[in-house]
């Protein structure tokens, strides 16, 4: 992920520093550049500057620098803080192989055309792969850029993986109490009274 998305991405990642998780959060870059350091060590990430590489070799080069048995690579969108513990919960290695965060589970029907037509499942805002699973089929194609995450995908769909789509509302904010300022038990214009009427 990169762009003007990313700082927002970071500040919705659990912190390193939260008892809640183990994990460990890895950027990449192409190149040096001093505002992504600065994100980085604002958000206890590992910044590794891996130069004249495309996006698929920069991916495979970060999974050698850590050992988590689960993978998470975002590629678009943010999620929200409160929609990692239910997706969290849900990433079981005796149960999954793979899951694609953020978008519908496809049919069986279409799992099938995946391995006859030309790809049509959409990448997932995040998709989550075990260690075993990616080594298994090779990584990400270190040939490949910004399809990087696309030929990925399509390998998996293509391979008896089990693979689940999470459909977690990555969006959803805490709700909170709002008062119509015209409530009735906090009307700042009320309805008058009806005039008296005096006895004739």
């Amino acid at each position: 992920m990169t762009g003007a998305t990313l700082p927002r991405h970071l500040h919705a990642v659990p912190s390193q520093s939260a008892e809640s998780t183990n994990g460990q959060l890895i950027l990449t870059a192409g190149e040096k550049d001093s505002r992504l350091a600065a994100l980085a060590l604002r958000h206890h990430a590992q910044l590794l500057s891996i130069p004249h590489r495309l996006l698929g070799a920069r991916l495979n080069h970060a999974v050698l620098y850590t050992r988590a048995e689960w993978l998470i690579f975002p590629f678009q969108g943010a999620a929200v803080p409160s929609a990692w513990q239910p997706i969290f919960s849900q990433l079981d290695t005796h149960l999954l192989d793979a899951a694609m965060i953020g978008i519908p589970q496809p049919t069986l029907t279409e799992r099938l055309l995946q391995r006859f037509l030309p790809p049509t499942t959409p990448v997932p805002p995040y998709l989550a792969v075990t260690r075993t699973w990616l080594e298994k089929i090779g990584g990400f194609d270190a040939e490949l850029d910004l399809a990087a995450p696309s030929d990925l995908l399509q390998r998996l769909m293509a391979c008896p993986t089990r693979i689940k789509a999470l459909d977690v509302d990555l969006h959803r904010r805490r709700k909170t109490n709002v008062h119509r300022l015209d409530d009735e038990n906090n009307d700042i214009n009320p309805t008058p009274p009806p005039p008296t009427q005096l006895p004739s």
